[in-house]
């Protein structure tokens, strides 16, 4: 029997990564279910096993270089937030700094200025109303489908220098994410994909967040208590998505909020914003109580959930298609720099952009 490779590893690595992830050895142990001597070489069987958590790629454990913790990672310097975040949420993290850290890369490889800021910054002393006023330009002016309006103001925040990028968690994922969203300075945002209309509140949400010029890491933005920048960011979204509708909800008498409610089934679809955003709104008003908005939020889930059963039930005999992610005209302009000043191969731009080219037909997708 061949004797198991025995591999030297670099152990202010492993100590980076149970930092960032918050974790002890013991319970790294735990977690992959081996004992492990940490001060021997580890075969790389363990080394596989201990990466399914941080999913690095094994040549990372190796690697003499030091590390910028400060740099490395948003959690890193926002480090109260690591003590609320699962396996999942922080993979979800480090997954997409690790795709921004490469696409900053092809940009000054590529001499690609992308990061120079358009939009005025804020601060919470200034009104999240006032600041969404002046950000009305950004919105799409065409009716639209949730989808299409997704799009389009992402396309339009591309013409602003800030980059978004959708992330779909695959079904199968073990560690799954709770996180809605994050903003990583200069002018990242990275969103996971749900339902449309929140996707699309959590987009200006974080929006917010670029306009104070400080980076945060969302899970639920609906809060009973939020601080005063999420509370500052929220109220920014939906200044945004109603504009001069936004009276509207005040017209609407307590007793009359439900699922049902005409006003703001119509509301909700003409803005492209969620009735659980619009409860949540009235519940920060104290126009109903928090018990009745943590009802309408249960009954809207099981509305939800009973209308992808029966989206189910049809596809059952269709077949599947994977979900594509929204694709930032930003991130495809960077890479096709790259690839025309020679940075980046015609493989790696069929690779990356897979799910975004027919058919391989790389030079429609160069110049559509």
């Amino acid at each position: 029997m061949a004797k198991a490779i025995q591999i030297i590893i670099n152990p202010h690595r492993l100590e980076y990564l149970l930092h960032l992830f918050n974790r002890t050895k013991q319970s790294l142990q735990e977690i992959i279910g081996q004992n492990i001597d940490f001060d021997k070489p580890l075969n790389k069987t363990t080394l596989k096993a201990i990466d399914t958590i941080f999913q690095v790629g094994l040549d990372f454990y190796t690697n003499p270089s030091p590390i910028d913790t400060h740099k490395s990672s948003i959690l890193f310097r926002k480090d109260n937030l690591k003590k609320s975040l699962d396996i999942g949420d922080i993979q979800f993290i480090t997954q997409y700094e690790k795709e921004i850290n490469y696409i900053n890369s092809l940009a000054k490889l590529g001499d690609f200025q992308f990061t120079m800021r358009k939009l005025k910054s804020f601060t919470l002393q200034d009104s999240p109303f006032e600041a969404a006023m002046q950000m009305q330009f950004l919105l799409p002016t065409k009716k639209l489908s949730d989808k299409q309006f997704l799009e389009s103001l992402i396309n339009n925040l591309a013409e602003q220098n800030i980059l978004v990028l959708e992330n779909i968690e695959s079904h199968n994922k073990k560690y799954k994410s709770n996180l809605c969203g994050f903003f990583i300075e200069p002018n990242v945002i990275v969103l996971k994909q749900q339902g449309r209309k929140r996707e699309i509140f959590t987009l200006a949400h974080e929006l917010g967040h670029y306009l104070l010029k400080n980076e945060n890491i969302d899970e639920n933005i609906f809060v009973q208590n939020p601080n005063n920048e999420e509370n500052w960011c929220n109220q920014f979204a939906f200044a945004l998505l109603l504009g001069e509708n936004f009276n509207e909800l005040e017209n609407i008498p307590s007793n009359a909020i439900n699922l049902e409610n005409k006003v703001i089934q119509n509301l909700s679809e003409r803005k492209h914003i969620s009735r659980l955003a619009l409860f949540y709104h009235f519940a920060r008003t104290n126009k109903i109580q928090w018990v009745k908005y943590k009802q309408l939020k249960e009954n809207l889930n099981d509305e939800y959930m009973q209308k992808k059963q029966k989206n189910k039930n049809n596809q059952d005999n269709t077949i599947f298609k994977a979900p594509i992610p929204v694709l930032s005209p930003l991130q495809k302009d960077i890479f096709i720099n790259a690839f025309l000043e020679g940075v980046v191969s015609e493989y790696t731009i069929l690779t990356h952009f897979k799910r975004h080219i027919e058919n391989n037909n790389l030079e429609r997708f160069l110049y559509e």
